[in-house]
């Protein structure tokens, strides 16, 4: 079952989502509950060869950027194709609190460590519950999906470019000019992300380059009166050109284009889920990478054993 979830991704499409295709890398994840709670994990990882646009990525950056260590249980496996890297991770989880500290969860890092956007992370967060009833007793699995700290440098590094093509178009700007317009344009950028409808603001919209524009220009005309505002509005779209993220954040670049299967097998009979139900024992689900952006995803199913 596909979830379709992507809302006020209206910036970010205009962003990220115009960055270069780097390719498809594919999870899956299977996992198998026993009553108790406890259960077993296999994640399996294929992409095409590492490339991030036009920069390569060597395996172990790879492998540091999706979280990919040796000694959590990763290792290389075969892949289908010869032109494809494949990763894999099993491991046994003896009790419900081993959910909350998986060796085998997906974890994608923005950039390598000591690199601006190493905060920005996908994390996979993983509850098992357990209910015990008289004559029954029940099974509740939930898994959620979420970027942190991606909006905030998404802001700040569409800002910084913004203030880049001001200096170089309009170099009679003071520090303080150049401030203002920064803080204007990250304001807007907030309220699009922000946003929970599908109308939500983009900087190639017309209502955000007519809104920048005039909060722009007397700002601009404050330091010179006189200064050529014709190519304003096309300054305000190439800020939120996706390119210039793509050397800053090759994770996001590398895992955008993704998907996630999972399969998930509970005891019992499934009695609620928001996957699409196999058997009934049996839930699947597959998310697209790039809907994770604008908001977290969470999948759950619960079972009855009698």
């Amino acid at each position: 079952m596909k979830l379709h979830t992507l809302h006020g991704a209206g910036l970010l499409a205009a962003g990220i989502l115009s960055m270069s295709y780097p390719g498809c890398p594919k999870f899956e994840i299977r996992t198998t509950l026993e009553p108790d709670g406890s259960g077993r994990r296999t994640v399996v990882l294929e992409t095409d060869a590492a490339k991030a646009g036009e920069q390569e990525i060597g395996t172990q950056d790879f492998r540091e950027l999706f979280g990919l260590d040796a000694e959590r249980g990763w290792n290389t496996r075969p892949a289908s194709e010869d032109d494809k890297m494949a990763f894999g991770c099993e491991e046994t989880v003896a009790d419900l609190s081993g959910w909350s500290d998986l060796d085998c969860a997906l974890e994608i890092r923005g950039a390598l460590h000591g690199k601006p956007g190493y905060e920005v992370l996908l994390e996979e967060r993983v509850t098992v519950e357990t209910a015990r009833g008289a004559s029954r007793s029940t099974v509740s699995y939930e898994a959620t999906f979420v970027w942190h700290e991606l909006k905030r440098i998404l802001i700040g590094r569409t800002a910084a470019h913004f203030d880049e093509l001001l200096g170089k178009r309009y170099p009679f700007l003071s520090a303080d000019d150049r401030a203002e317009l920064r803080g204007l344009i990250a304001g807007h950028m907030a309220v699009a992300l922000l946003a929970e409808t599908d109308e939500a603001w983009a900087l190639n919209d017309d209502r955000v380059r007519a809104s920048m524009i005039d909060l722009a220009t007397p700002v601009i005309k404050r330091a010179d009166p006189e200064a050529d505002l014709s190519d304003l509005g096309s300054l305000i779209e190439a800020s939120g050109d996706g390119d210039h993220l793509l050397e800053a954040l090759p994770g996001i670049q590398l895992a955008l284009f993704g998907t996630l299967r999972i399969s998930l097998e509970l005891p019992g009979e499934i009695v609620e889920t928001n996957g699409e139900v196999i058997d009934r024992r049996s839930v699947e689900w597959e998310i697209e990478l790039e809907q994770i952006l604008s908001e977290p995803v969470t999948i759950h199913a619960r079972s009855v054993v009698q």
